[in-house]
């Protein structure tokens, strides 16, 4: 038979797993949304990239119609 003591430290240590698996994915969770983040970031910065050329191309476009 196993004291109250041997049963308060395995429930303990079975806590400590617990917690261990808890830690491990939320940082696991937290990887996963840092990397959408960035892919978010990564587009965006794409997506302003184009816009900021389009009124050139635009401009490049007149100039060609014009028959400059």
């Amino acid at each position: 038979m196993t004291s109250l003591h041997e049963t308060g430290l395995s429930a303990l240590a079975a806590d400590a797993v617990m917690l261990n698996t808890w830690i491990n994915l939320g940082q696991e969770v937290r990887g996963v949304f840092d990397k959408n983040q960035y892919q978010e970031e990564l587009a965006q910065s794409n997506v302003n990239a184009v816009l900021k050329r389009i009124p050139h191309l635009r401009a490049n476009d007149r100039s060609v119609a014009r028959g400059q």
